[in-house]
Parts: C-alpha cells; sequence; structure tokens
C-alpha cells in the first residue's frame, strides 16, 4: 500500500471498545486482521482517512460480536458507508491545510523512533556503570524542558 492510504483493523478484541486506524507514512504490508481503504481518482487519500477517522462513532456501530467477545467489521459494512464528497477543489484544499501537520507528526514519530533506541542503546549501559554520565550537565532549562 502507498503512503496516505488509510488501514483499520477489522477482526479482534480492541474493536468492542475502539476503531484502530492509521494513515500509512511508508509503502507497507499488512495482515488478514486490518484492511485498506485506496483512494479512487477524484478522492484525496488524505482526505479519505481524516473522513474515516471522523466517522469512528458511526463505524464502531458495525460491529459485530462473537460469543467470545472478538468484534469482526464485515467489509459490506464498511462498503455500505456514505462519504460525504466535496468537489476535487475542496479536498486539495483541505489537504493544503492540513498536511504540514500531517508531516509534522510524522517527523515526530520517526524522530521518537530514533530516540526511543537510542535510550535502548543507553539504558543498560548507564545502569551497569559502562556509560558514566556525572559529568553530563543535565539541567532542565539546557534540555529545552
Amino acid at each position: 500500500m502507498d503512503r496516505d492510504t488509510t488501514l483499520f483493523v477489522v477482526r479482534g478484541m480492541s474493536l468492542a471498545t475502539e476503531f484502530r486506524y492509521g494513515i500509512a507514512d511508508v509503502p507497507l504490508a499488512f495482515g488478514q486482521d486490518c484492511k485498506a481503504l485506496v483512494a479512487k481518482p477524484g478522492i484525496e487519500p488524505l482526505f479519505l482517512a481524516l473522513s474515516i477517522a471522523a466517522m469512528a462513532e458511526e463505524i464502531l456501530g458495525m460491529v459485530e460480536y462473537a460469543a467470545h467477545g472478538t468484534g469482526k467489521l464485515s467489509s459490506d459494512r464498511i462498503k455500505a458507508l456514505t462519504l460525504p464528497l466535496p468537489p476535487a477543489e475542496t479536498q486539495r484544499a483541505f489537504v493544503a491545510a492540513v498536511e504540514p501537520m500531517r508531516e509534522l507528526m510524522s517527523n515526530l514519530r520517526a524522530q521518537n523512533l530514533v530516540l526511543g533506541e537510542i535510550r535502548s542503546i543507553l539504558l543498560p549501559r548507564l545502569v551497569s556503570g559502562d556509560l558514566d554520565a556525572s559529568d553530563l550537565d543535565l539541567e532542565p532549562e539546557l534540555l529545552g524542558i
């Protein structure tokens, strides 16, 4: 799937309480408990993704449950959704307005992953004493906190 494709969970216990969805940052593959919505020509992918997110409560109301509590969201029910579709120009204007925020979120997510990896490398070394941090100036104002 391409960037900005909308992905969402269609089977699982989480459907009992929330509609889990995502917007692809990079081309990807996914498993059988998820579905993807690919925008047709004339529909901006990011507009589609955020429209689906806005319909989360309605979509949760479509979930069917098995006896053991697992939720299922059938493709037929998703296909039956009615999505208000403004003209292409309006969609493009909307995407132009939200795209900077989407890019910032994507960049912050990537930075967070890198920082998490750095923490995973440094923390064991700090705890074991292999790395000495006693000379570091960790004043909150210097860290931007």
